[in-house]
């Protein structure tokens, strides 16, 4: 038995335990490993452009060994974290290191070794950027390109429980998806293989501390009539106190956040605020633990903030974050979210955030998670306490993004009085239904998707239309080509103009081998706000 790298049984796998790396490195020189299965754009238990998977783990890391036939790779992609690389052909590997089918890391990666990772929340509703402590050696070959992937224990937070692992593999040139466990959805946490390590054996460092000074000395000149010179002096620190691999406390005072990735300009045609990513070290760690299927608070609105405290604990079934931050501009931000998970398949949250502008707001969440029938129900109840004020939310999802049928059906009420700077609600007093639809069907080896979405805000005690949205769409592809062909209608009327519609078609051709190697022609006219809108875009 010992021979076995591991035994794949009812989707449960059993890593081997190895002494070092290169002992997992040698032993896959005499153990089969296993195959993933071709899933798209059509089934496959045996692609010609195969893909063999080992795992293992030692004391202080879990490796993953890809070995990837194929001829002519495609990448491109350079920089981290990059979402450029979804055109390069990669390998993705998540892993749910708390085996609740909740959430799990990702750890995504090319044949050129360029990395990018981040947390996925169940079924993609939510993805949280993350940088972590792990590593990918590449390695081209004749017959395609290899990849050790080494994920460090310290650096995830875990609970001793059996884990969940699906590992994908993405053929740019054949818009190829392989699989470990096949399932309706590339982005489905629960389900996936379950991964059971002995941690009796893992090294698991009790506790940790540290201390990060920041000291800035900066000389500015004013451009006066007396020419004088400002010295201004910044300092500041974050202390960290870890313990285990699921309990952290941090604080800090005046953060440093110079280093943080810029963001990438866009636009929104329906002319409301556009939603920026996190990317600060400080809220970012932990985030997840605070997401809520509504977003009721929006770190990104605590724009400067001079002091915080940040605790959080990840367990088996309770896991607890809490935040409490002073701003230069809303004062003090308080939010925190408990959640317990029943069964795999049920997580239910409680969820408090309260501000010095006297908004205080409870809620209560739930994700039950019906295989059988491949649906989500997903929903919220909350009350802010301090205007009397109510917000429903109900969803029902069936995932389906690879054939067959998938939609959503979702519910949203917000009483009056209930917006606030610390969240993404825009409209209160409004009552919101939205549909979407797909149907993805191969014909031949052609891939046709056909789809629709729909929704419509109205004010809850008057039943005044505030916003209408709908569009229907076709694409069609087949690798390395594809084609779509649909339009976007919208009637905006919170925008207070007198023609506030917006009726767009378009049509769109690509040929796409990789981030680098693809050409695109999208047409688009229409009506935008009463005026003609016609625009070309040719992309090389």
């Amino acid at each position: 038995m010992n021979l076995l790298l591991y035994i794949l049984v009812s989707l449960q796998i059993v890593p081997t335990f190895y002494k070092n790396e290169q002992s997992f490195m040698k032993d896959i020189k005499v153990n089969p490993g296993f195959k993933l299965i071709k899933v798209y754009p059509n089934e496959d238990i045996e692609p010609p452009e195969s893909t063999t998977i080992w795992i293992g783990y030692s004391q202080d890391a879990l490796y993953v060994f890809a070995r990837n036939y194929q001829k002519g790779i495609q990448a491109s992609t350079r920089k981290r974290d990059s979402e450029n690389i979804m055109a390069d052909d990669w390998t993705l590997v998540y892993v749910d290191t708390q085996g609740r089918g909740n959430e799990a890391y990702c750890f995504q990666f090319n044949p050129l070794g360029t990395k990018r990772d981040f947390i996925l929340t169940e079924g993609g509703s939510n993805v949280e950027e993350w940088d972590g402590d792990w590593h990918v050696d590449v390695k081209n070959t004749e017959y395609g390109w290899d990849a050790l992937l080494v994920i460090h224990f310290k650096s995830i937070s875990f609970a001793k429980t059996d884990w969940g692992i699906q590992i994908e593999r993405y053929i740019a040139k054949n818009t190829e998806l392989q699989l470990l466990v096949k399932l309706p959805s590339f982005q489905q946490v629960k389900g996936i293989a379950a991964l059971k390590l002995d941690f009796n054996k893992i090294s698991i460092e009790s506790a940790s501390y540290s201390l990060i000074p920041i000291v800035e000395l900066r000389i500015e000149k004013e451009h006066s009539r007396e020419g004088k010179d400002n010295f201004s002096f910044r300092y500041g620190a974050t202390a960290r106190f870890k313990e285990g691999s699921g309990t952290l406390l941090d604080l800090t005072h005046r953060p440093d956040f110079s280093d943080v990735e810029a963001d990438i300009e866009q636009i929104n045609l329906e002319r409301l605020p556009v939603n920026y990513p996190e990317k600060r070290p400080f809220f970012m760690e932990g985030k997840d633990l605070i997401s809520t299927p509504i977003e009721l608070v929006r770190t990104r609105n605590i724009e400067y903030p001079v002091a915080g405290l940040k605790f959080y604990t990840r367990g088996k079934k309770l896991s607890f974050a809490g935040y409490f931050v002073k701003d230069s501009l809303l004062k003090y931000v308080g939010f925190s979210r408990a959640t317990y998970s029943f069964e795999k398949n049920f997580i239910l949250g409680i969820f408090n955030t309260s501000t010095q502008g006297n908004f205080n707001l409870y809620s209560m969440d739930m994700n039950l998670y019906i295989p059988q029938v491949k649906m989500d129900i997903i929903g919220l109840l909350g009350k802010r306490m301090d205007a009397k004020s109510n917000i429903i939310y109900v969803k029902l999802k069936r995932r389906q993004e690879f054939k067959g049928l998938g939609f959503s059906l979702s519910y949203l009420s917000v009483d009056s009085s209930f917006i606030s700077p610390i969240h993404l609600i825009y409209f209160d007093r409004v009552r919101r239904y939205s549909a979407t639809l797909n149907y993805q069907f191969l014909l031949s080896k052609i891939n046709i998707n056909v789809y629709g979405d729909y929704s419509t805000r109205k004010d809850k005690y008057t039943n005044e239309l505030i916003s209408e949205e709908y569009g229907p769409g076709i694409s069609v592809s087949l690798a390395p080509f594809s084609f779509s062909l649909g339009s976007s209608r919208a009637l905006l009327n919170y925008t207070g103009l007198p023609d506030a519609r917006m009726d767009i078609n378009f049509i769109s051709f690509a040929y796409s081998l990789s981030s680098w190697k693809n050409i695109s022609l999208s047409l688009n006219s229409g009506k935008y706000f009463g005026s003609d809108l016609k625009y070309i875009a040719l992309r090389l």
